[in-house]
């Protein structure tokens, strides 16, 4: 495994272990505050929630994600 945040992201998202998508994102918007990275963040997390059932708070948080990313 790399030490690389964004790669273990990528690998963690593409596998559905969006927990771990989350922790490797942190990293990266822990020390930027990026909007871009905490879109992302919200984006796992919706992610996981979905596959839990959940339906309520993921379509918060996609949307606010779809927000964050507006200017990318």
């Amino acid at each position: 495994m790399t030490d690389d945040p964004w790669s273990r992201f990528c690998t963690a998202f593409d596998a559905a272990r969006f927990v771990d998508a989350v922790l490797a994102l942190e990293e990266l918007w822990l020390p930027s505050r990026d909007d871009f990275y905490k879109a992302l963040i919200r984006i796992s997390v919706a992610s996981n929630q979905l596959r839990l059932g959940l339906l309520s708070s993921p379509r918060m948080l996609l949307a606010t994600a779809l927000e964050l990313l507006e200017p990318y």
